[in-house]
């Protein structure tokens, strides 16, 4: 069976090649947002990664907090750490990216409670999976770091989100 070009992207991209190609800044700006969500959460991503390095943890927390993350963040690339990078990025979806999850599974139609999904579908029409990242990549044109550093997807996409909420007529949410 061979897959299309959206469908072996997705079918091959798991947690931990996420974080091997993650942006350093991506990957300190998901450690930060966590460590000040919920500290034992944090702390239990410090303890995964300080036994995975064979480190005791307050080796890693007497680290200037930028070299903590950027060394979290090569751990959590290592095959190893599959399970704990999945939780790590579905705890910050859920937590952090809420919004902008919910309105992903809206826009390919997956049934969901609030980001959560219990059943996952065997396959999504990629027409929906290309519009639904066409819409970041058409917001994500203009507003880049040199143009608009101040600029969050996740914050802005509720004021301008097209799709289920604009195609029933009603006004796109206001953020918090």
């Amino acid at each position: 069976m061979k897959l299309s070009p959206t469908q072996s992207i997705f079918a091959a991209m798991t947690s931990h090649e996420m974080f091997a190609i993650m942006p350093a800044a991506l990957g300190n700006r998901i450690l930060e947002e966590m460590a000040g969500e919920d500290k034992a959460f944090y702390r239990g991503i410090l303890d995964g990664v300080a036994q995975a390095r064979k480190v005791r943890t307050v080796y890693l927390e007497r680290q200037p907090r930028s070299d903590r993350h950027n060394l979290i963040v090569s751990t959590l690339a290592r095959p190893t750490m599959e399970p704990s990078a999945a939780n790590i990025l579905r705890t910050w979806f859920l937590k952090k990216q809420n919004q902008l999850l919910i309105d992903f599974l809206d826009a390919l139609g997956v049934e969901h409670e609030k980001g959560v999904v219990e059943d996952l579908p065997e396959k999504v029409e990629d027409a929906k999976v290309k519009t639904s990242l066409a819409a970041k990549e058409q917001c994500t044109l203009c507003h880049d770091h040199e143009n608009s550093p101040e600029f969050d997807y996740a914050t802005y996409w509720p004021k301008i989100a097209h799709g289920p909420r604009a195609a029933s007529g009603q006004p796109a949410k206001e953020s918090p």
